[in-house]
């Protein structure tokens, strides 16, 4: 018996040790290959740039009180009114109702309100958790949120009993409260156009005139280091109109890019907001320590002009299609540039055309004087000194 069991250990141990022997061939001691296939690769490099805005500057001096008639970030048409600045006290306590009573219409437009009697599981469900958010605020003694929950839970419950939500009536009653208050409004006021159309800033952010297009078009890394380093003062009573159609986008690069990226290419920029602009490059500065300036145009639309100096973008200058496979598979045999592939049991060379290299990947060109085929074993590590002998 003891025989037996000390044999059927000697064979476990045995076949152990020939699967981490072929283990270790395998994955240490074989050749390493890739497998040819189509991809893109892009030359691409994420910077933080300047963002430079034709923006219009709108002075609000003449009185202590100011009403905007257009929300933040809302597109404004050229010569149109865009605020009236007023003096008295008690213009400005109207302005704060006013101001008081357009929040209460926002909050009137939650999704909860164009429910039916039809979503019911999603009432139930609104219901439960504006419950447990009302008894929240009011252990915790926030009376502003507990009457939020609680002006929540009064129009579900009138669309789960009647169908109807109560914030049509509301929002009524509302607006009909605002006009009120703006008929009793005096007419001792300033009434403020905007001198072109765009983008509605409330409050400017003391960069207004720092880097305009012409510096853009000339300005140095060292003038561009200390744009970036500036903490400019913001000036109290400004408003803006930002074109969003016209701004150009300054980043540092290496001076590398200065040859790869003529002026007049086309960039491909996706900004930290992930959208997708297409831009052109404008100028290039004369290299300083390795670095450069480059100055990137766009007409295209970009949601984060109005508020943002500066943004994260990943700039794409190029965009290569073809066999993509790691540098170092790539020699020098017979004068000809290409890779070595598996053939049967021995190893073949094919030539190779480049579309673009680095130290991590090359695309070669799937036509031309390429030999390489779609689907060919190429080899990436291995002994080649019998080929080189």
């Amino acid at each position: 018996m003891k025989r037996k069991v000390l044999l059927g250990v000697a064979i476990m141990i045995l076949v152990t040790i020939i699967f981490a022997c072929t283990y270790l061939y395998v994955n240490l001691g074989s050749d390493k290959y890739v497998t040819v296939t189509v991809h893109t690769l892009a030359d691409s490099e994420t910077v933080t740039g300047y963002i430079v805005k034709n923006e219009a500057v709108i002075d609000l001096s003449g009185g202590n009180f100011v009403r905007f008639y257009y929300d933040e970030g809302n597109r404004v048409p050229a010569k149109s009114y865009v605020a009236s600045v007023y003096d008295r006290e008690s213009d400005g306590n109207i302005l704060a109702e006013i101001d008081a009573i357009d929040e209460k219409i926002e909050n009137l437009s939650d999704e909860y309100v164009n429910l039916t009697m039809k979503d019911v599981l999603k009432i139930e469900s609104y219901i439960d958790e504006d419950i447990d958010a009302y008894f929240d605020a009011v252990y915790k003694g926030d009376a502003a949120e507990s009457s939020v929950k609680a002006g929540r839970l009064n129009g579900l419950f009138n669309i789960k009993h009647s169908g109807k939500s109560s914030s049509e009536n509301a929002e009524k009653e509302l607006l009909k409260e605002r006009t009120a208050l703006e008929a009793r409004l005096s007419a001792a006021k300033y009434d403020i156009k905007t001198p072109m159309g765009g983008i509605f800033v409330s409050e400017t952010d003391g960069f207004e005139g720092a880097a305009d297009f012409e510096k853009a078009m000339r300005i140095t890394v060292g003038e561009f280091d200390e744009l970036m380093n500036m903490k400019p003062e913001v000036k109290d009573s400004t408003c803006k109109v930002v074109d969003n159609y016209r701004w150009l986008f300054m980043c540092k690069l290496s001076s590398d890019y200065a040859s790869l990226s003529a002026v007049g290419r086309k960039v491909e920029m996706i900004t930290d907001m992930g959208e997708n602009i297409s831009g052109t490059v404008e100028y290039i500065s004369q290299p300083e320590n390795g670095e450069c300036i480059m100055t990137i145009s766009s007409d295209r639309d970009f949601s984060g002009i109005g508020r943002k100096r500066t943004a994260e973008a990943a700039l794409t200058f190029n965009k290569y299609t073809g066999y993509v496979i790691p540098t170092e598979a790539f020699h020098m045999y017979e004068n000809k540039y290409g890779v070595f592939v598996e053939a049967g049991n021995r190893l073949k060379f094919k030539e190779t055309e480049i579309l673009y290299s680095d130290e991590e990947n090359t695309v070669v060109k799937t036509s031309g004087r390429t030999e390489l085929k779609l689907y060919d074993n190429v080899l990436v590590e291995g002994d080649l000194s019998e080929l080189y002998d």
